[in-house]
């Protein structure tokens, strides 16, 4: 069993094109292709709620947000409510697992750190966020707009990055057209 476990780590790991040397762990290699990507966060039903939906390769475990005040505490935990599976028609014929978590009883303007996934796939980076302005705020604010990226000439990423980085924009928009033929493109 172990040499079709190794077997099957070193396809993952092309798959991924990943370059590791023949004595990599199989611990690492497993990590590679079942860790969540693709995180998104949306907001919530009221400002005091943040949506956050990611994918993984391996839909095991209990699928969870950690989030909290401090970057090395993270004391508070939405589970996934929602999850399906994608089956990919493209080359690498994944199976793609959705989940989607809300963080809630955040404060005002609050710094947020907050990381997904579970004790079974793994765990995403640690990101941050600030939660939205409360209702009524008469606080300004700039919002950052866009669509349709395109797959060849996304010029509008650069100034969207200039604009994220300068900390002015206060949210982001996109309206949509994320992708192109995600289904026979590996997702």
């Amino acid at each position: 069993q172990q040499d079709t476990i190794w077997f099957t780590c070193i396809v993952d790991v092309m798959a991924q094109r990943y370059m590791l040397l023949c004595g990599a762990l199989l611990l690492v290699t497993r990590t590679l292709s079942s860790l969540p990507e693709q995180v998104h966060l949306a907001l919530g039903e009221d400002p005091t709620q943040m949506s956050v939906s990611w994918v993984t390769q391996i839909g095991s475990g209990t699928p969870q947000v950690e989030y909290g005040l401090d970057m090395k505490r993270l004391d508070r935990a939405g589970h996934s409510s929602y999850k399906k599976i994608l089956h990919d028609r493209g080359a690498d014929k994944r199976n793609i697992t959705i989940n989607v978590a809300v963080m809630t009883g955040l404060g005002p303007r609050q710094h947020y750190f907050y990381h997904v996934g579970d004790e079974v796939s793994g765990w995403s980076d640690v990101f941050t966020f600030q939660a939205a302005h409360p209702v009524g705020s008469t606080d300004p604010y700039w919002m950052i707009v866009y669509g349709d990226l395109g797959t060849t000439n996304a010029q509008v990423l650069l100034p969207v990055w200039r604009e994220v980085a300068s900390g002015n924009a206060s949210y982001i928009l996109h309206v949509g057209d994320f992708a192109c033929k995600t289904e026979f493109s590996s997702g």
